[in-house]
């Protein structure tokens, strides 16, 4: 018996055939082609905040996303999310109107996305331009 409690079948110590003497070879393929996909909020939290997942809960997530999002823009820009599609829209503080909301749905590639936050805060300034 082996010190974890269990021991190979008479004879299977050496058998280079049995699955648990075999090296398995991870399929590499799927990391080149998943580069750059964000595929759920820890995904995002990493490219926006640069913090892997931690202990946060996936609101506590969604806020630190929101406020990164909001105080690196030059007018600040709303982030939404019900778990499936994150949205990103403009924001004017003090206008009545409102800013298109652009929606993307996971997976997603990280570009589409920093393209929708530019386009947010574009947008949101316009809005800023328009009220003053």
């Amino acid at each position: 018996m082996g010190i974890f409690g269990w021991s190979y079948p008479p004879g299977a110590e050496n058998d280079p055939y049995a699955p648990y003497n075999q090296d398995w070879e991870e399929d590499e393929g799927d990391d080149e082609k998943d580069e750059g996909l964000v595929h759920d909020v820890w995904d995002l939290l990493r490219e926006v905040e640069g913090i892997e997942r931690s202990d946060e809960t996936v609101e506590r997530a969604h806020q630190i996303i929101a406020r990164r999002l909001f105080k690196s823009t030059d007018c600040g820009i709303s982030f939404w999310t019900d778990g499936k599609t994150v949205s990103v829209g403009g924001y004017c503080e003090g206008w009545d109107g409102e800013c298109q909301h652009i929606p993307l749905q996971y997976p997603f590639p990280i570009d589409k996305f920093w393209e929708a936050c530019d386009q947010a805060d574009v947008d949101g300034c316009a809005a800023w331009g328009e009220a003053l």
